[in-house]
């Protein structure tokens, strides 16, 4: 009987040895994790979040958004997860602001080639994020964009911009 026992008992020793391990973070590390990830969310305003043209040819067929994230301690850090643009008519002397929504974008940053894909060349923390219009072209107005940011950790993110449209020509994306 004791023949018996010794394999069980070995293969027993075997099996709880391959078993997964569990990973427990130190809170010390979760507190620098903390301290490294985004806080805040700020889209840049002014010449960097504006309307552009893909054609080239002036006409406004879609939006760039310039986004930078800031740690807790206020620096400029990277960021990683799934970016919602939505860009809405703004209504004027209105106590609901939010007009016709003019677009709705998912973006994704996910991997290294997305990050470096939307980097902006001017600051290597800003993000740009070039979105095409489904309808242009844009009309001059007053329009509310808002951005949102679900990140990793299942921390969202917020911010909101007026953006100001005269009208007339635009330029085209900035290079890559």
């Amino acid at each position: 009987m004791s023949a018996r026992i010794i394999p069980a008992v070995l293969i027993a020793g075997v099996l709880v040895g391959c078993a997964p391990a569990t990973v427990s973070v130190d809170e010390s590390v979760a507190a620098y994790v903390r301290l490294m990830m985004p806080r805040e969310l700020r889209i840049q305003p002014y010449s960097f979040t504006r309307p552009i043209s893909f054609a080239n040819d002036g006409n406004p067929d879609a939006v760039e958004v310039v986004v930078a994230a800031f740690d807790q301690l206020e620096d400029p850090v990277k960021v990683f997860g799934t970016f919602h643009f939505e860009l809405y008519e703004r209504r004027p002397a209105s106590s609901d602001p939010f007009g016709e929504r003019i677009g709705f974008w998912p973006v994704t940053i996910d991997s290294h080639e997305a990050l470096a894909r939307y980097r902006d060349r001017s600051s290597p923390f800003f993000f740009c994020f070039p979105l095409k219009l489904e309808n242009p072209p844009l009309r001059p107005g007053t329009y509310i964009l808002n951005v949102r940011l679900m990140a990793p950790g299942g921390e969202t993110l917020f911010d909101e911009y007026r953006l100001e449209f005269k009208g007339g020509r635009v330029p085209p994306p900035r290079p890559r």
